[in-house]
């Protein structure tokens, strides 16, 4: 009986137990439609064409054509992940590593293949799988007043959205968001995939090779499942639309009399297909062997800016969660503190997912034959390094704001100790004014001649008084607590 590749990621799995994830994700049923494309380019030109997800065994076929064929996968599936893993016999622990995103407590959850492979020995492998955070506009934060600090997405692969607190009344969102990239051989031909998933274009999967390519659609929802069973559904969007075009524009007088090109940047899978159709020249000649790096080019220069924009929302929450002095009884909550305790362990996280990437880059970095493109590495390499010292600024800023959270809580703490003695101090008094003279209204029964107003009153008066002058006196005495 011949093995399926399920089978296979199974036996996988008794020796790298993390792929367990990837094992139960292949058994659920494939619900949103998976779309793929492919593009033929050289070192001149690009064309594109769609095709059906149960036509990968088709285009996974050696071509005996000289070009590099990509493809561009969006939201795959269990059963595409099958067919590409058997047709082009992919490790399974480069689609565990995409399919599992979500860091969950080790006591409860297998680790995730990101954490259990260390980035010297991701970087060894000829494939990558790229975390990132995606930022989400998530609309009018009163609509997620009872609404629980985790959303789902509603695709393929449902990624974790994490709800921040809401900033100027709109509710801000965090996905955690992959990108994947591999090479492989297939008999003489040369093939690259490329799978982006987010919360938008969820799951792409582009491939580059002398042969074949692949994309994905976007996603515009996220969704709470109720005590019911149903499913409360919420728009979403990237947050201030599209991605940031890193390319060099033309200039004004080359693009006057050109009609402007209509495409979705808040597409990665868009961009992808606008950078690749207009950049052909990026991939290598057909006759070279295309590098992993030639593939992740663009796509790495993407996260990229989803990762900047990512550090700055940590500096715009950072300036949420100052609290001064003045308003320090209106600003300072318990909300606060576990948000500050979940940002510095979410900055830990970056900071480890930019070092990895980092650490992947300079090692494929030698293939490079071309000066040319190693320097652009380098300079790719500088941001990266730079977006994490950012990240360890902010990291320190969060220390020195907890530190600071956590003093300005004690100080509250005393404060409120010393006004409830100064009320237990003033309701002592008061007790102390009526005892004496509850006491003294008892013995004279306060009736007859003793009420107020007759003659008699005078008599509880001259002698309530020194009474109470005695017991205030009394409590005035120090007290040998030494002798106690």
């Amino acid at each position: 009986m011949e093995t399926s590749y399920e089978d296979y990621v199974r036996q996988r799995a008794q020796k790298n137990p993390c792929l367990n994830s990837l094992v139960d994700y292949l058994q659920e049923t494939p619900g949103t439609v998976c779309k793929g494309y492919l593009m033929f380019t050289d070192s001149a030109s690009v064309s594109a064409c769609h095709f059906a997800a149960d036509m990968i065994p088709e285009i996974s076929r050696p071509s005996p054509v000289e070009s590099t064929r990509l493809v561009l996968m969006e939201n795959i599936h269990s059963t595409s992940i099958c067919q590409l893993g058997e047709q082009l016999g992919i490790d399974p622990m480069f689609f565990a590593g995409h399919v599992t995103t979500d860091l969950q407590d080790m006591e409860n959850a297998l680790l995730p293949p990101s954490l259990t492979t260390l980035p010297s020995t991701s970087a060894e492998r000829g494939y990558i799988n790229i975390h990132y955070q995606q930022v989400l506009d998530l609309g009018s934060s009163a609509l997620f007043e009872d609404a629980p600090c985790s959303l789902k997405t509603d695709d393929n692969i449902s990624r974790n959205v994490r709800l921040l607190p809401p900033l100027s009344g709109k509710q801000i969102g965090l996905v955690q968001s992959c990108c994947s990239i591999i090479v492989k051989k297939i008999g003489n031909v040369q093939i690259g995939e490329f799978i982006s998933s987010l919360t938008d274009r969820k799951h792409k999967m582009l491939t580059l090779t002398e042969g074949l390519i692949l994309v994905d659609p976007p996603i515009n929802r996220v969704y709470k499942t109720t005590e019911s069973g149903s499913q409360q559904i919420y728009d979403a969007k990237r947050l201030h639309g599209g991605l940031e075009d890193f390319t060099h524009p033309a200039t004004f007088d080359t693009t006057a009399d050109q009609e402007e090109e209509e495409w979705d940047n808040s597409s990665i899978r868009d961009c992808l297909m606008q950078y690749v159709t207009f950049t052909p020249g990026i991939l290598r000649p057909t006759k070279e062997v295309p590098f992993i790096l030639d593939v992740a080019y663009f796509p790495v220069r993407i996260i990229l800016n989803e990762w900047n924009t990512y550090a700055h929302l940590t500096t715009r929450y950072l300036k949420y969660f100052e609290v001064s002095m003045n308003d320090i009884t209106s600003r300072l909550r318990n909300d606060d503190m576990i948000d500050l305790q979940s940002w510095r362990r979410r900055n830990r996280q970056s900071q480890h997912q930019l070092i990895a990437l980092a650490e992947f880059l300079d090692y494929h970095r030698t293939d490079i034959p071309r000066e040319s493109q190693i320097i652009r590495w380098a300079l790719i390499v500088k941001d990266i390094r730079y977006m994490s010292r950012q990240m360890e600024t902010d990291g320190q800023s969060l220390e020195q704001m907890i530190s600071a959270a956590t003093s300005m809580v004690q100080l509250l703490d005393a404060i409120r100790s010393i006004l409830e003695a100064i009320n237990m101090r003033r309701l002592t008094s008061i007790a102390l004014l009526f005892i004496p003279l509850s006491w003294l209204a008892y013995v004279f029964s306060m009736s007859g001649q003793y009420l107020p107003g007759n003659w008699l009153f005078l008599v509880y008066l001259v002698l309530g008084l020194p009474v109470l002058g005695a017991a205030s006196l009394f409590t005035k005495l120090p007290i040998n607590r030494a002798s106690l």
